[in-house]
C-alpha cells in the first residue's frame, strides 16, 4: 500500500518536505485524515523561503483542499462518540481555513489535486477559448496540486480546464476540483470529482 512505502520514504529522508507530503496524501487515501493535516500542519509552519515552489504554502493548499472535502462530506459519526452539530463542525472547518490564511480579500480558490504523482497536471483558466493568466498561481505537481486564486467578479466568467503536462497516460487519471469561495465574510465550498481519460490531453471541469 502506498502509505507505508511513504512512510518508509519519510524516515529515510526526515527532512524532505516532498515526501512529508506525499505521506500525507497517501495517508488520507487510507483514511486517516487527522493524520494527514497534521503532517501538513507540521509542514506548513516549518523554515523556509516564500514563493511558488514554497512546499509550506503547497501545505496549506492541500490543508486547505482537504477541509473542503470535510466540509462538503463529513466523516461519519465515531461509534460511542455523540454526533457533532452540524453547524459547529462548519464553523469549525471555517476557521482552519481561515487559519491558513490563503486570502487576502474576496476571492475563490479553485484547486485541482489528483493521486497519479507520476502525471503533471495543469489548471487552465479560460476567457472563451484563450487561456489566460489571472489571480495567483500555484504550481505544485510533484505533490498533485495545481490552484488558482481568482478575483470573485472574475470567476464565475472564466470557464477551467485540467491540462496534462506530461506523458499520455495509458489509464484514466482522477480529479478532484476544490472550489472555496470567501465573500469577506463566510466560506462557500464546491468539489466536484473528474476523470482524464486514457490518451486524452485535456477535459473540462
Amino acid at each position: 500500500p502506498a502509505y507505508r512505502q511513504y512512510k518508509t520514504l519519510s524516515e529515510l529522508q526526515p527532512n524532505s518536505p516532498l515526501s512529508e507530503l506525499r505521506l500525507a496524501a497517501a495517508a488520507a487515501g487510507a483514511g486517516r485524515i487527522d493524520e494527514s493535516l497534521r503532517i501538513q500542519r507540521q509542514v506548513a509552519s516549518a523554515e523556509g523561503t516564500p514563493g511558488p515552489n514554497d512546499p509550506r504554502l503547497w501545505a496549506r493548499l492541500w490543508s486547505a483542499a482537504r477541509l473542503a472535502r470535510l466540509m462538503v462530506d463529513p466523516p461519519p459519526p465515531t461509534p460511542g462518540q455523540p454526533e457533532v452539530d452540524p453547524a459547529r463542525r462548519k464553523a469549525n472547518i471555517e476557521r482552519k481555513l481561515k487559519e491558513l490564511q490563503l486570502f487576502s480579500g474576496e476571492g475563490t480558490l479553485v484547486i485541482l489535486t489528483w493521486e497519479d504523482l507520476t502525471a503533471t497536471v495543469q489548471l487552465m483558466t479560460l476567457d472563451g477559448k484563450a487561456a489566460i493568466a489571472t489571480g495567483d498561481v500555484t504550481r505544485a505537481a510533484p505533490v498533485g496540486l495545481s490552484s488558482a486564486l481568482i478575483p470573485n467578479s472574475d470567476y464565475a466568467r472564466l470557464t477551467y480546464e485540467a491540462q496534462l503536462m506530461s506523458e499520455l497516460s495509458d489509464d484514466p487519471i482522477g480529479l478532484v476540483r476544490q472550489d472555496i469561495t470567501w465573500d469577506g465574510k463566510s466560506f462557500s465550498v464546491k468539489v466536484t470529482k473528474h476523470s482524464l481519460e486514457a490518451r486524452e490531453q485535456k477535459v473540462g471541469l
